[in-house]
């Protein structure tokens, strides 16, 4: 039995536009995908005697009541096994810590790292089927499938161009308010009528190119920020508080962890250990 780990990273969106929706019910958006060091693991052993999945979900956050059967890591791991027809038994440990309804892809990345890790176990390099596999099971799959920091994210969010990053980076503060939020209302209820940012987010990915402090608070964006707000009102509360104390946030995706960055790691180890006293999930991170 071959039993190997793995760390599957959550993101925040430092900049997400939506233009326009699609003849398929999805939306196109143009986005700046960061991965942050905030991670579930996943371990995973092979038994080449047996058949079939079992997973295990040690739950360190909000994942209660979830069947294995609708998880994304039991997904991945059946669909991947089928289309490569590979016939051997999976045993998945999965410890959840990143929390679900967060806007912080922790379902989206366990999926992409179980995919990718069974590619290496069973060195698959069909690369495109992999990532149709994952594609097929949710939007933000095929970043975490590109194992990059930064990318730009377009299409439905399959289209992932990785970016090398050279401009000194800011610590990160994440608080999740234990507020879940649907995806699927928060694009169906947003107004349509504005003019998509893409000048800025070109501006914003320039500016990262180069080797120096960037001042985030001209571009950080999110345009699914005000319907979040009006969908749930302890949401843009919560970013309120954020910069009630001198920091820049934004929500990352549709909702609902807000996070804040600045390049005083102090100032913001001080307000983290303030918001522990209120909020079950803060994060004190860096990119990664």
């Amino acid at each position: 039995m071959i039993t190997d780990e793995y760390k599957a990273f959550a993101k925040v969106n430092l900049f997400l536009e939506i233009l326009g929706r699609r003849d398929d019910g999805y939306h196109n958006i143009k986005s700046l995908f960061a991965r942050v060091d905030i991670y579930d693991s996943l371990k995973i052993s092979i038994n080449e005697k047996s058949l079939g999945i079992s997973l295990e979900v040690i739950n360190k956050s909000n994942a209660f009541n979830i069947a294995n059967t609708n998880n994304l890591v039991y997904r991945a791991a059946d669909m991947f096994m089928r289309e490569f027809d590979i016939k051997s038994g999976v045993s998945i440990t999965l410890t959840k810590n990143i929390p679900l309804g967060a806007g912080l892809g922790g379902g989206s990345s366990d999926c992409g790292m179980t995919l990718a890790a069974l590619s290496d176990i069973f060195k698959i390099k069909d690369y495109k089927r992999v990532f149709d596999i994952g594609a097929s099971l949710g939007s933000d799959v095929p970043f975490f499938l590109k194992n990059t920091s930064f990318a730009c994210c377009e299409g439905r969010g399959e289209i992932v161009t990785p970016l090398d990053i050279k401009a000194f980076l800011p610590s990160v503060l994440v608080v999740f308010p234990s507020v879940s939020i649907s995806t699927k209302e928060v694009y169906q209820s947003m107004d349509h009528q504005y003019t998509p940012k893409t000048d800025l987010f070109d501006m914003f990915v320039s500016e990262l190119m180069e080797e120096k402090m960037v001042d985030f608070s001209r571009y950080l964006f999110n345009r699914l920020e005000a319907t979040t707000f009006n969908i749930s009102k302890e949401v843009g509360q919560l970013k309120e508080l954020l910069l009630s104390e001198g920091l820049f946030s934004l929500m990352s995706g549709s909702g609902s962890s807000i996070f804040a960055i600045s390049y005083d790691y102090q100032k913001l180890k001080k307000i983290y250990e303030k918001l522990l006293k209120s909020f079950d999930f803060v994060f004190l991170t860096k990119f990664v």
